[in-house]
């Protein structure tokens, strides 16, 4: 009689306690999209050499990374020689946005500032 009685409120505070520790784990994973984080150290290190696989572009800086829903979104600056017209510029914008969507996938948001290499704009120390 009485053993079921305590036994009862026990077994529902454990539960209880289990799904808590559930909710809080799930909470935790997700969190840091619901907050628009950046990608990780790892994911800003690709970044940086799928950049450095076009010769014709340096200095990449201000580089911005988040995910949106499944989608990375990563915004950057890239400098290039002064004296290219805009359509070569352009061009190199396009292989560095190439690269970086071959990575991360098709449906990645990827936008390439191009400045000249004249810019005097600090890099990114990583």
């Amino acid at each position: 009689g009485n053993f079921w009685v305590i036994l009862d409120p026990i077994a529902g505070i454990v539960v209880g306690i289990i799904l808590m520790k559930e909710a809080a784990s799930i909470i935790r994973k997700n969190l840091s999209q619901l907050l628009d984080a950046s990608l990780d150290r790892e994911s800003m290190v690709m970044i940086l050499s799928l950049i450095k696989e076009v010769p014709e572009c340096s200095h990449p800086h201000h580089i911005r990374t988040r995910m949106v829903g499944q989608r990375v979104v990563i915004s950057l600056h890239i400098r290039v020689q002064d004296n290219l017209t805009i359509i070569q510029g352009h061009d190199i914008a396009h292989r560095v946005e190439d690269n970086i969507k071959d990575h991360f996938g098709p449906s990645s948001i990827v936008v390439v500032h191009v400045e000249p290499k004249s810019c005097r704009n600090k890099t990114l120390q990583m």
